[in-house]
């Protein structure tokens, strides 16, 4: 969502945002489909929307009167949400990389050991010559 925001290139911002309104009609889609068959003309109706959202600049509508106003107001419960599952598979990794190295050869626990490093490396640290991991 912050490549819209940020987005200098119309063209560009144009598809993401229609790529986000069709990643989200196919969600819906793929779990309510049984549901929709019933309806008449759906696929009909369907088409047309995504035809109208590319071509006509309806996904940038909807974005910016629907999707931007409710995700800005969940902005934060969002970020937490995210900073909750990178801690779960941070915890994961090492929990899995400490195990590796208890009963692994050299070889493993050398690896283990560049997870481990990889893990507590701040995100916004330079990636050095040599570090073949990540």
């Amino acid at each position: 969502m912050f490549a819209l925001t940020y987005s200098i290139i119309s063209t560009a911002r144009q598809w993401l945002t229609y790529w986000i309104i069709f990643a989200g009609m196919y969600a819906i889609d793929h779990m309510m489909g049984w549901l929709f068959e019933w309806i008449p003309f759906y696929w009909t109706a369907k088409l047309l929307f995504l035809c109208a959202c590319c071509y006509l600049n309806g996904a940038t509508y909807i974005y910016s009167r629907l999707l931007k106003p409710y995700l800005a107001s969940k902005e934060a419960q969002i970020d937490r949400g995210l900073g909750t599952g990178i801690q779960f598979v941070q915890t994961r990794i090492r929990g899995a990389a400490v195990e590796v190295a208890k009963g692994g050869s050299s070889q493993t626990t050398e690896f283990s050991g560049d997870v481990l490093r990889a893990l507590e490396r701040h995100p916004d640290e330079k990636v050095q010559e040599g570090d073949d991991f990540l």
